[in-house]
């Protein structure tokens, strides 16, 4: 047990001093921070219409029905108004009813859209059916949730990246051929750098959960998953660093790997659910679909348990694909 610590103990000190795995860890966190701060909430897809203080009643009754209305005082204060940072519209009621819809020009196709269906329902150009809106009390975007799981997927790939270099570091330190006159046996250092690679995974997954403020997912179903999961990751890993003899070699091979590791995810984006199972045979779809189910579809334990062993299974079988390869180490 003391020598698998020691394993731990060096990867973690190996990976925190190579500036190219602390800037990978911090990569999903960074990433989910920005994310999290830049993509929209579902309050902020309200629009907002600033309309004059003398505007009719009837008028702000019925504008205040699709968006958020800020009064001003005059034509002027409306104008300067509208040309805020945000994308505020400005309306102006005629004499004859004609509503003037006042713009600055750089706001969104869709801003423009909806302005000119508020203003025209406003003025009473359509009639529509009546609706009984409800406050969900969500206000996060329904982005995030698939962002999270991408995430997941990401910090996975990052503990196999950290497990791949720290082997290739003791390639390059001849460390793993002084450890044949040890008695530190082959499974104690494959147990010792698995471990790593799980730790790191975990801190990055329910770190970037945590900033994306998706405190509010079944974090002990990701948990079992992310364990099941890391399976992958650790292949990763090792296979990274069986086939690289250096740093550069190491580095190539992680670009072709990463590519190879989201693809499948990112195909899921564009491909119809009733097609998904020509995706079936790839490792990295289960992965990716058990966090999906987690984070956006709410499953439950029996659906996170049937994911999580179709997970195993198909990473068991690209274990055996890659047998041969790992036995090099």
């Amino acid at each position: 047990m003391q020598r698998i610590i020691a394993v731990v103990k060096s990867d973690f000190q190996h990976s925190l001093r190579d500036n190219l795995l602390v800037y990978g860890l911090l990569g999903p966190l960074l990433l989910a921070l920005f994310l999290g701060f830049f993509l929209p909430t579902l309050q902020a897809n309200s629009i907002n219409v600033a309309l004059l203080d003398s505007a009719k009643p009837a008028l702000v009754e019925e504008v205040s029905r699709f968006a958020d209305v800020e009064r001003v005082a005059g034509l002027d204060q409306l104008r300067d108004r509208v040309g805020g940072l945000d994308d505020t519209v400005g309306f102006v009621q005629e004499a004859d009813g004609t509503i003037t819809i006042i713009i600055e020009d750089n706001e969104q196709e869709s801003v423009r859209e909806v302005a000119a269906l508020i203003a025209n329902q406003a003025k009473g150009a359509y009639d529509v059916l009546p609706v009984d809106v409800r406050d969900l009390g969500v206000q996060e975007s329904p982005l995030l949730p698939y962002v999270g799981a991408f995430l997941a997927l990401m910090a996975l790939l990052m503990g196999g990246f950290v497990i791949g270099f720290n082997i290739i570091e003791e390639k390059e330190s001849q460390t793993i051929a002084a450890l044949g006159v040890t008695p530190m046996r082959r499974w104690e250092l494959i147990v010792g750098h698995s471990i790593t690679g799980l730790l790191l995974a975990l801190f990055m997954i329910f770190g970037s959960l945590l900033i994306l403020g998706l405190e509010a997912v079944n974090f002990g179903q990701v948990l079992v998953f992310a364990v099941t999961g890391v399976m992958l990751s650790i292949l990763f890993g090792f296979l990274l660093g069986a086939v690289s003899t250096n740093q550069v070699n190491g580095i190539a091979n992680g670009k072709l790997g990463f590519m190879l590791f989201i693809v499948a995810p990112l195909v899921t984006f564009v491909l119809p659910a009733s097609r998904e199972f020509v995706l079936y045979w790839v490792p990295t779809f289960w992965t990716f679909a058990g966090f999906r189910a987690i984070l956006v579809e709410g499953a439950t334990w029996a659906e996170v348990w049937r994911l999580a062993g179709w997970n195993l299974a198909l990473n068991g079988l690209f274990l055996a694909a890659v047998y041969r390869v790992l036995r090099k180490l």
